[in-house]
Parts: C-alpha cells; structure tokens; sequence
C-alpha cells in the first residue's frame, strides 16, 4: 500500500490527558499528534459532540491524499467534508467497520498548524496496517497459533484496518491487548527500535520477516523488517506486489 501517505491514528479515550488541546466546534479533546513522531493522538469528546458514535468510541486511521472528493466517491461517509482550519479539508467514511479519515491540504501543513513542522519527515513512514483490538469473533478470523491471536479484515480492505481478538494465553503485555497499534515497514529494524521502549524482543513470526513493537504517547508502535518482497513472505501481503 505504498500510495497511503499515513498521517495519524486517532484513539477515543475518556481520560484527560495534560497536552490537550480543546475545539470549540466539534466539542473535542486531541493530545499527542504533534509529540509523537508516529502521529498518536488521543480523542476525548463531549458529550454534545456532533461526530457519530463510531467516531467516538472506535480508532481511526489517516491519510493524506490530493483530491478528497474522488477519494470519498461511492464510499459510506461518515463526517464531512469539513475544513478544521484555512487550507485544510478532511472527510471520515466507514471500511471493515472502524472510521478512515482522508485529509487535503491546500498548502504545506507545516504553514496550517507551525507546531506540526516535523510532520514533514512522517511522510516517510512506510504504513502498513492498523491494529484494533476486538472481544467480538469476526467471521473472517484468521487465527495465529503461535501468537494466540485472531486477525481479521487486513485482507479485505485497502487501508490496512486490522481487527485483532486474544486468546488469555497471549503472552505479549496488556497494552498490545488494549490499545490500538499502528505498524510500518523500515529497511533497518535495529535502527528503528534503538534508544525506544520495547515491548518484547525482536521476534520473527516467519521466515524472512522480523517484527518488534515499541511504545510512544502510551500506544504500541510496530516495526516489520522484509528480507524480500512482503507478499513472498507472506501471501496475505499480496496488496505489496508491485504492479
């Protein structure tokens, strides 16, 4: 999926947090997008927020794109279009059941929001999915023997929405089981991780591919490392074979 240029994820909590920053408009309480250099955000809402209940209560994944009217066409939209601020315009349409925010800029986001100045280096995130944790059996589950985990829906759609449910013996720590976790694809994984919190040792769930997750804001960050192309590693990765 090398045409997705990530831009955040958003995580609904009911927990204050001391970094948040208040809209008056849409009754809601964002922190961490402009400290994480992975783009967490934590989203607390008032109760008279006028976004949907999906928006409230499930992540959401981002990306920026250049024309949002052809992007949103025949997609179920939940918000929007909307302009947040001069020169910006974002719109959020529902994929395998979780929220996917589009968002345009007219000019540089850096010239929109100053403090978001080092956003320019996140444009080299190579995304490659966004974890949800889940109690609810999908019908698609595919189940991880080795990680006693159920996944589901990565293959399905286009921007990466993974649904994730835990068998109790998962062995990975609770945050992973809790918490929303967005994954990219490094060239360097030793050089990814160094001087970060990790969350287990490097591990390597099958041949030719090596995995390790750290933390930032308070949510799980996955790096993947390809020996090859990811859809030799994995057939599920088919949506990497290059045209």
């Amino acid at each position: 999926m090398p045409e997705l240029r990530y831009h955040h994820i958003g995580i609904p909590t009911s927990v204050p947090r001391p970094d948040e920053e208040y809209s008056e408009k849409y009754k809601t309480y964002t922190s961490g997008y402009f400290q994480s250099p992975y783009g967490i955000e934590w989203m607390r809402f008032e109760p008279d927020c006028p976004f949907p209940e999906l928006v409230k209560t499930v992540p959401h994944v981002a990306f920026i794109v250049d024309n949002l009217k052809a992007t949103i066409t025949d997609k179920e939209v939940l918000v929007g279009p909307v302009s947040p601020a001069g020169g910006v315009t974002t719109a959020t349409i529902v994929h395998n059941g979780a929220p996917v925010e589009f968002i345009q800029f007219d000019r540089p986001e850096s010239g929109i929001w100053p403090h978001s100045a080092k956003k320019e280096a996140m444009l080299e995130l190579k995304y490659h999915h966004f974890g949800i944790p889940t109690d609810t059996p999908r019908p698609e589950d595919e189940y991880l023997a080795e990680y006693k985990t159920y996944a589901s829906g990565y293959i399905q759609n286009p921007y990466g929405v993974e649904w994730m449910r835990f068998e109790p013996s998962f062995s990975l720590p609770e945050l992973v089981k809790t918490v929303p976790h967005v994954a990219f694809v490094v060239d360097n994984l030793k050089k990814a991780i160094a001087g970060k919190v990790l969350l287990g040792e490097p591990d390597s769930p099958s041949k030719g591919v090596t995995v390790a997750m750290i933390v930032d804001n308070g949510a799980p960050v996955e790096f993947l490392q390809f020996d090859g192309p990811g859809f030799e590693v994995w057939p599920r990765n088919a949506k990497f074979r290059p045209e």
